[in-house]
């Protein structure tokens, strides 16, 4: 007997509902990383105007607080361990910046080399001799 003719095996087809069920976990992650854009954009603006400085520190402290609030929702554990770890991947990361830009300053400084002027002769006129004419006046 084939069971697969009855409609109660047949397969049921996909609604709305279950397709957004299925791309949920994709577009929430999108929806994290906006918002620790945005946030880590908050917390490095609000950095700046408390500190009155521009530094990387101010990168760090934002990173910090950043990993802090987005995980506040699981807990005081969770929270510090993030607060910790973002806090080190941005000075990881300053760092980093920091060895490229030196590397590639330390390349651009050459010296300047400055070739003196020659010497003018005394039995030259001033000024130039042009081919097929006449000498140039004496001033």
């Amino acid at each position: 007997m084939n069971l697969s003719k009855l409609s109660i095996f047949q397969p049921i087809p996909k609604s709305g509902v279950t397709v957004v069920g299925d791309r949920l976990p994709p577009l929430s992650l999108c929806y994290v990383e906006y918002e620790a854009s945005w946030l880590f954009s908050t917390f490095d603006c609000t950095t700046v105007y408390v500190r009155q400085k521009e530094d990387p520190w101010n990168s760090i402290i934002a990173g910090a607080a950043t990993g802090n609030f987005l995980q506040m929702r699981y807990g005081f554990h969770p929270a510090i361990l993030s607060t910790f770890f973002g806090g080190v991947l941005l000075a990881i990361i300053e760092w980093a910046g920091s060895m490229l830009n030196k590397f590639t300053s330390a390349q651009q400084q050459m010296p300047v080399l400055i070739k003196e002027a020659p010497q003018s002769t005394p039995n030259m006129s001033p000024g130039f001799d042009l081919p097929n004419r006449a000498s140039q006046p004496q001033m």
